[in-house]
């Protein structure tokens, strides 16, 4: 079969919009026609607290050496705190 549209047509079909991350293309699909915030999505302030085992400098920051002694988190849409502490104790 002959096309005489485009010389490379059985390539093109399989690359249509092959550059396009899938994460990217759902929030294309279902907001295209608006801009807002949707109901359904929910915003959470996450917060790890870990023990500081020297000094406090840019290189610790991004590799922290010390345990996890928390995490907390706060869910904006029913205004609650949650906190979940590490016990070595018990």
């Amino acid at each position: 079969m002959k096309r005489s549209c485009c010389r490379y047509w059985f390539i093109k079909k399989y690359y249509y919009e092959k550059d396009v991350d899938k994460d990217v293309r759902v929030l294309v699909d279902l907001y295209y026609e608006t801009d807002d915030t949707p109901t359904f999505h929910n915003i959470v302030y996450l917060d790890i607290e870990c023990e500081i085992a020297g000094a406090l400098t840019e290189e610790y920051i991004k590799d922290p050496k010390g345990k996890i002694t928390s995490v907390a988190l706060y869910d904006n849409n029913t205004q609650q705190y949650y906190c979940l502490i590490v016990d070595e104790t018990n």
